[in-house]
C-alpha cells in the first residue's frame, strides 16, 4: 500500500512530504503511525517534550504557511498528529462524533486552526 502524503512548502520554498494516514474532513488530516509521525517531526523540525505525568499529554502546534501541525504525545509509543488547514470548517468538526475527537483534542485543533488562519 502506498503512503499518503501531502506536499507542504518549507522554509526554502521547497516542497516537503507530510505523511498522513487519513483525512477526517476537508482541512483535517490524521496520522497515528509512530514512524510517520517521527518522520514528519524530523522533516518539519518539530521538537516534542515529554508529558509531565502519566495522566497528562504534551502537545505542540507548529505553523507552516497556511497550515498547522498539532502533535500530541502521552508517551514515546502513544503519538498522534493532525494537519489542520485554514480551509477547515470548524462547525463541521464540532459535529463529529465525540468518540472521534475528545473535547480536549477539539480545543487544541481549534487553536491550531486559528494559527493556520493567521497571516504573518
Amino acid at each position: 500500500m502506498q503512503d499518503l502524503k501531502l506536499g507542504l512548502e518549507g522554509d526554502n520554498n521547497q516542497i516537503l512530504d507530510y505523511l498522513v494516514d487519513n483525512i477526517i474532513i476537508e482541512g483535517l488530516y490524521i496520522t497515528a503511525d509512530n514512524s510517520k509521525i517521527r518522520a514528519n517531526c524530523t522533516v518539519f523540525n518539530i521538537r516534542m517534550t515529554d508529558p509531565i505525568s502519566d495522566n497528562q499529554i504534551a502537545h505542540r502546534i507548529t505553523k507552516i504557511n497556511n497550515v498547522s501541525i498539532l502533535t500530541i504525545k502521552s508517551s514515546d509509543e502513544n503519538l498522534v498528529q493532525f494537519l489542520i488547514g485554514n480551509d477547515l470548517d470548524i462547525e463541521e468538526m464540532k459535529s463529529l462524533p465525540r468518540e472521534m475527537l475528545s473535547r480536549e483534542v477539539e480545543n487544541l485543533i481549534q487553536q491550531a486552526y486559528m494559527m493556520a488562519s493567521f497571516k504573518l
